[in-house]
């Protein structure tokens, strides 16, 4: 009898091995299913991380190709404003030649040149009125021997 609850101690002992071994097992594979996905989530991390550094290079690389080009920008309207101021001096320079120069001249030239300018401007209005007339009488001979024919 002392053998038989032997043996049923061991036997039991051995149900009880094999339970935490398979609960062991079952840890394992637990424990193995959670480094799988953190490998996988750190992978992924790392994915995210890249394309975060690489966006991030591309709007620098972006934001200093503009600053650059606002600088050039800059630098041509300083050049065309100083262009611009020296252009006026060089105007106000020039009237003041010119009022000079006006302040000179004899009043009967002045009169002679605003009398010459004026049979100019009748000349090429005269010429105009001739051309435009010409041409309307041709027009009009060109219609009278199409109606002829």
């Amino acid at each position: 009898m002392h053998l038989d609850v032997h043996k049923a101690e061991i036997l039991k002992l051995d149900e009880k091995a094999k339970q935490k071994e398979e609960a062991l097992k079952k840890s394992q594979s637990m424990l193995d299913e959670d480094v799988t996905r953190f490998d996988a989530f750190l992978q992924n991390n790392d994915q995210k991380a890249h394309k975060a550094l690489k966006s991030a290079e591309e709007k620098t690389k972006i934001k200093n190709d503009k600053i650059q080009k606002i600088k050039h920008l800059r630098s041509q309207l300083s050049a065309i404003q100083s262009e611009i101021a020296k252009f006026r001096e060089q105007k106000d320079e020039c009237i003041k030649f010119k009022q000079f120069l006006s302040k000179l001249t004899p009043q009967e030239w002045k009169d002679q040149k605003t009398e010459e300018k004026r049979q100019r401007k009748t000349q090429r209005k005269e010429m105009w009125v001739k051309q435009r007339m010409e041409a309307h009488k041709q027009l009009q001979e060109a219609e009278i021997k199409a109606e002829e024919q």
